[in-house]
């Protein structure tokens, strides 16, 4: 489960329970659910600690810095699994809007 700080302060800027928390909060239910084991992994640090993941959830992770793709790409490319939700990597680490989507 990948998580930022900046997809709650910089995405979730004025509705941050509606797009940040609820999204977070409902995929880790569904995993608790399901009984499937899962930890959570800071954007920045997909690469370092790959090696513990088969696959990496992004629950509506709005804000995704260039960097933060990368590794993202790099984890998919190395046959890692992913599933991202809602508006996942639709803006950068500000917060704005980018206009290419998945992988800009």
């Amino acid at each position: 489960m990948v998580w930022t700080q900046q997809n709650t302060d910089f995405y979730g800027r004025d509705a941050t329970e509606e797009r940040t928390a609820l999204p977070y909060r409902g995929v880790i239910h569904a995993l608790i659910r399901a009984r499937i084991p899962y930890l959570p992994v800071h954007a920045d640090h997909i690469e370092r600690d790959a090696g513990r993941f088969s696959a990496l959830l992004l629950p509506h992770l709005g804000t995704l810095s260039d960097a933060q793709c990368a590794q993202v790409r790099a984890f998919v490319e190395r046959a890692g699994g992913l599933l991202a939700t809602g508006e996942s990597s639709r803006y950068d680490e500000w917060g704005d809007h980018t206009p290419i989507w998945w992988p800009h």
